[in-house]
């Protein structure tokens, strides 16, 4: 293992090990779901190159995570989990709606994420956009983003491995570890039945 490795992966399990008790401040101080700034998500871009409309998001539980097309290991799991998830929910995965955000919208253009999600279940929405507006994205969430400091073009982003969970009133009801697919499960099963 290269000390670059060794470097990515020491941070990727720190991230890791936070878990959802890292986002506290998400939820409210009992745990009850809060608002979030949705429209921050309708200044981003679908990878199929149109403004991303947020009225998608009325009335339809939302499970949204951060990542970027040249993550090594947990970006295309968490999108392999997503696709399995979906089919697995068989017609009632129509009333779920899946984004992937993007935490590195230098590289991970509208043309660099279509042909990437092609490899996903196709329900699975890409959004990019500037990094201002990423960014805003990222706060308005409680995650967190970092590119790490190299020149090469083949930098590496840190960034929250969490899901988000949105329930159909626009309100962020839970926040998921990465790996946790039995909670991720049970989270969603729940907000379908709201």
């Amino acid at each position: 293992m290269t000390i670059r490795s060794l470097f990515l992966f020491g941070l990727v399990a720190a991230l890791l090990a936070s878990g959802p008790q890292a986002f506290a401040g998400a939820l409210d101080d009992h745990g009850r779901p809060r608002g979030v700034d949705l429209a921050t998500l309708g200044r981003l871009t679908t990878q199929d190159g149109a403004p991303f409309a947020t009225a998608a998001l009325r009335g339809k539980p939302t499970i949204l995570f951060f990542g970027y097309t040249h993550c090594p290991e947990v970006c295309p799991t968490t999108l392999l989990e997503m696709t399995n998830y979906l089919h697995e929910l068989g017609e009632e995965a129509d009333r779920v709606n899946v984004i992937f955000v993007t935490v590195d919208p230098a590289r991970d253009t509208v043309e660099a994420l279509a042909p990437y999600l092609s490899n996903f279940d196709p329900r699975i929405v890409g959004l990019t956009g500037s990094i201002e507006n990423v960014d805003a994205v990222v706060k308005a969430f409680g995650a967190t983003r970092f590119e790490s400091t190299t020149d090469s073009a083949y930098y590496s982003v840190n960034h929250t491995a969490s899901t988000f969970l949105i329930d159909r009133y626009g309100l962020l009801a839970s926040i998921v570890a990465y790996g946790d697919d039995r909670e991720l499960a049970k989270n969603a099963a729940r907000l379908l039945a709201q």
